[in-house]
């Protein structure tokens, strides 16, 4: 039997990573590549599905050009919130990467991500490690993440519990066009004590002005969670897709 279970595993939101990060205001008047996933830009981003809708902003800046960071704020809410599945929850995360001149390692940085679920009781922690590889080629961008992942939450809506473990995951994206179109794709899997999900995220990202300040996405996610404690288990499977606006300050 499936059941709904009110609540999202994520990584890192791969839109926040990539199509959400344009219009550099740190970095002068270079052009726009938000298709490199460890770029750093100022954002305002919105996202709405049938189900909910996000707000996010990010703010970017750099180290001496070799260290970029960005820290972010996020909210969802679900539009119904008279609905049995209301899903509202809040994210704060602090992303940087270093850059590198290897060979096969071209950037290395580290993630800190917090996520509150309001409704679902459920709190995520995520400590990860993530590089950039050279892919050999001008149109194709690989990150791949590891890291430690904690996940509070209540078990049969009773006890609180902590379920601890890992998340593995790869941000991928390829050009599409020289006008700044690009692919961006994320396979993601975690594994903790009490609480396993796989998820893939593919979204269409395309500017829509000549200045590249304004973009639009189209997000196609899937998630298939399941939940196993002392006899109790749950098993969820969810697919939507989504629309954003993002505006690069």
């Amino acid at each position: 039997m499936t059941t709904r279970i009110k609540t999202n595993l994520t990584g890192i939101p791969l839109i926040l990573l990539s199509s959400a990060m344009a219009a550099p205001s740190v970095h002068g008047e270079e052009s726009i590549d938000p298709s490199d996933i460890t770029n750093t830009y100022t954002y305002l981003w919105s996202e709405v599905g049938n189900r909910d809708y996000k707000f996010s902003v990010g703010l970017a800046s750099d180290i001496a050009s070799k260290y970029n960071i960005l820290g972010l704020v996020e909210h969802t809410r679900t539009w119904d919130q008279g609905d049995a599945e209301v899903n509202n929850t809040s994210r704060v995360r602090f992303y940087g990467v270093r850059n590198l001149e290897g060979d096969l390692l071209r950037g290395i940085g580290t993630s800190v991500d917090y996520i509150k679920g309001h409704d679902s009781k459920m709190d995520i922690t995520a400590l990860g490690v993530i590089g950039k590889l050279n892919s050999f080629s001008e149109n194709l961008s690989l990150a791949p993440n590891v890291g430690y992942v904690s996940v509070e939450h209540k078990m049969g809506g009773v006890k609180k519990e902590k379920s601890e473990g890992y998340q593995a995951y790869v941000l991928a994206s390829v050009v599409l066009g020289e006008d700044g179109r690009y692919l961006s794709f994320q396979p993601e899997y975690i594994d903790t004590k009490n609480i396993d999900a796989d998820k893939l995220e593919v979204i269409y990202n395309q500017p829509v002005d000549s200045a590249q300040k304004w973009w639009i996405n189209v997000t196609g996610f899937y998630q298939k969670t399941k939940i196993d404690y002392a006899g109790f288990k749950k098993s969820d499977t969810e697919e939507h897709i989504k629309l954003g606006v993002t505006y690069y300050l």
